[in-house]
């Protein structure tokens, strides 16, 4: 039985649903995978044209909380269009909200689904129960059954992905093309010049406006890590094919979680085979000299760390995140320190948050070692997390996240002084903070702020960018050349990466 795996992510990226293909292929299943970025509703013909004529017994979809109406619409051409076909949805909104999306789809995977998926084929190829097969969800009399749930213990069992995955296909203008290394290039994140690589699944932290904190439950949020020897050999494979590679970026929730032996094993394959340069996430209390002078030397060029708040009550009592300024302030010095480039991430809007938690967070960012730029998100309680149900049993308003778009946040007055924390200095910070009620202050906000985001964030930028490449101005402007169009995309137009 043949499967088409589908994401609707803007860009090619897609490596969950990647990690499927490859497992899916590795099991001697006919897998396709189709790319339909900025799929709307005048493509389901398309769709349904390339599904007749492909002849697959069941389609995946990916489903995250902005994807949902177009996963609900496209399920719907395809279940009146085709009958026959299974429709199964995975990925982080339908592991929140199973029963939900069984309103539309005929099953849905809770968790990870690589090993599982494979049964679940063959399950249906050989018309057996779906009963026993972890993960699943599905309705059966109209009662809701969700299976025993569980995560992939070993990851070096699974195939790791092609990133330029052969048997692909794309919805290119209006018409679904074989992906050639073209379109390859022309839909991928920083024009395939950037590869994503995922050597630890699950983390440490619980915080309450995460999914790790309701894929708890399932497993998938407890730590599990990839010999250091697999994750290099997946990254020469795709450098060996595209040696204009020119960064990677580990998925991992905190690279420095990896253990001391891990880093250090890590960082002499990596010198000896790929040499370059590559960014991480990372929590702060998890940061050391040792560890980041480790992966500084194997070419660490960028941390993106999670400030959040700089309100410890929110930290600690809303958001579930026990990590302290001090530490915050620490990590972000170690960082400086080894001339790496730093992204702190800041959350806003928060209906928790009172003025003078805002006014925390304004206090910490101005005593963060400069050049440092901010990845700002408006607040968004995504079902089944934690924050979520505490705003629904407090009957707290809050945009549907299905609809909302994380990186909108509002333009109310503090917002904009967190925006400008990275770009002014720390007296014309106090300044705007201290005369924020006042016509002068607001005079001030108003002739100040747009220059400083058209004018001094793009020099802020270039400086980090230029910290990255250690002060080579040649490597820097290549890197703002490939990287342009995803860029004005994340920083200007508020699209996702």
């Amino acid at each position: 039985m043949d499967i088409l795996l589908i994401s609707m992510q803007m860009h090619t990226d897609a490596v969950g649903l990647k990690y499927l293909h490859s497992f899916l292929l590795k099991n001697k299943i006919r897998s396709s995978l189709l790319f339909t970025p900025e799929i709307g509703k005048s493509h389901h013909n398309a769709i349904l044209g390339f599904l007749k004529k492909t002849n697959p017994g069941i389609v995946g979809l990916t489903v995250m909380a902005h994807e949902f109406e177009n996963a609900k619409n496209l399920t719907r051409a395809i279940k009146k269009g085709i009958p026959d076909i299974a429709v199964v949805w995975g990925g982080i909104y339908p592991s929140s909200k199973p029963e939900e999306c069984l309103d539309y789809a005929d099953y849905v995977f809770v968790g990870e689904a690589e090993i599982f998926l494979v049964e679940f084929i063959m399950a249906l190829k050989n018309n057996k129960p779906v009963s026993g097969i972890r993960n699943l969800a599905y309705t059966e009399s109209g009662r809701l059954h969700i299976n025993e749930k569980t995560a992939t213990k070993n990851l070096d069992l699974l195939p790791y992905p092609e990133h330029y995955p052969k048997k692909s296909f794309i919805l290119h203008n209006g018409k679904i093309r074989r992906l050639d290394k073209r379109l390859f290039r022309r839909y991928a994140r920083f024009s395939g010049k950037l590869l994503s690589v995922t050597a630890q699944r699950g983390c440490v932290f619980k915080c309450s406006f995460c999914c790790n904190s309701f894929l708890a439950g399932t497993g998938n949020s407890r730590v599990r890590t990839r010999s250091p020897e697999d994750v290099v050999e997946e990254i020469k494979c795709f450098a060996d094919e595209f040696p204009d590679l020119i960064y990677l970026l580990f998925h991992d929730e905190c690279f420095f979680t990896h253990t001391t032996d891990w880093l250090e094993r890590f960082s002499e394959l990596y010198k000896k085979k790929i040499n370059k340069r590559f960014t991480v996430q990372a929590i702060p209390n998890m940061i050391n000299e040792k560890k980041i002078r480790l992966l500084k030397d194997a070419g660490l060029s960028w941390i993106l760390m999670g400030i959040q708040s700089g309100s410890e009550r929110i930290n600690f009592e809303v958001y579930d995140r026990p990590v302290t300024n001090h530490q915050m302030l620490k990590a972000s010095r170690l960082i400086n320190r080894h001339n790496i480039a730093a992204l702190y991430d800041v959350i806003l809007d928060n209906p928790y948050e009172t003025e003078e938690d805002i006014i925390c967070t304004i206090a910490l960012l101005t005593k963060l070692p400069k050049p440092y730029v901010l990845h700002i998100f408006s607040l968004t309680l995504f079902p089944g997390t934690k924050l979520y149900e505490k705003a629904v049993k407090d009957k707290i308003k809050f945009e549907d996240p299905k609809k909302k778009r994380f990186e909108h946040y509002t333009l109310r007055y503090l917002n904009r002084v967190v925006r400008l924390c990275p770009l002014l200095p720390k007296q014309a910070i106090k300044f705007l903070v201290k005369s924020r009620n006042t016509i002068p202050g607001k005079l001030f906000m108003t002739i100040l702020y747009y220059p400083a985001v058209f004018i001094l964030e793009p020099t802020t930028w270039f400086w980090a960018i230029l910290i990255s490449f250690d002060y080579n101005l040649i490597d820097t402007f290549k890197m703002i050349f490939s990287f342009a169009k995803t860029g004005w995309n994340i920083v200007w137009m508020k699209k996702p990466a």
